[in-house]
């Protein structure tokens, strides 16, 4: 019976982890790569894979976007992400659940103006069915934006 209840641990904690030997935080970086791809692309495919189902983006002036709107609001048009990229990325992962802070820098162009800002970002990923998935996202604006 021991040995059973053994193998039946060792089963549920590498589900949980994912293929042997991956490394969860590498998994992360490349998915948080992805996820500045897919923004400079206003790749609606690639937002709609990443973001899990119940997907909730708090803005920089408090707003709260649905997962939906969320994807409207980066692939309508009205605004032209130029350019952009994370930077200072720290990943910590517990378990199914991973925290990813960093900051994103970029470029942006609305109708005739563009302008340059920087983020500090934090995101919360959820591991099920052996995926990561975004399922939170929060950004502040930083004041002093790169030239």
């Amino acid at each position: 019976m021991n040995a059973l209840l053994l193998l039946v641990f060792a089963v549920a904690v590498a589900a949980c982890s994912g293929a042997p030997g991956e490394d969860p935080a590498t998994t992360l970086r490349a998915l948080n790569a992805a996820y500045d791809r897919a923004l400079l692309d206003a790749d609606s495919v690639a937002l709609d894979s990443i973001y899990h189902q119940d997907f909730k983006y708090l803005g920089p002036s408090g707003e709260l976007r649905s997962r939906a709107a969320q994807i409207a609001a980066l692939t309508s048009g009205k605004v032209d992400l130029v350019k952009g990229k994370s930077d200072s990325v720290d990943i910590h992962v517990y378990g199914t659940t991973a925290i990813v802070i960093g900051q994103f820098s970029g470029r942006a162009q609305v109708d005739a103006n563009r302008f340059a800002f920087r983020e500090r970002y934090s995101t919360t990923w959820l591991r099920e069915n052996g995926r990561w998935r975004l399922i939170v996202e929060h950004g502040t604006v930083l004041r002093d934006p790169p030239l």
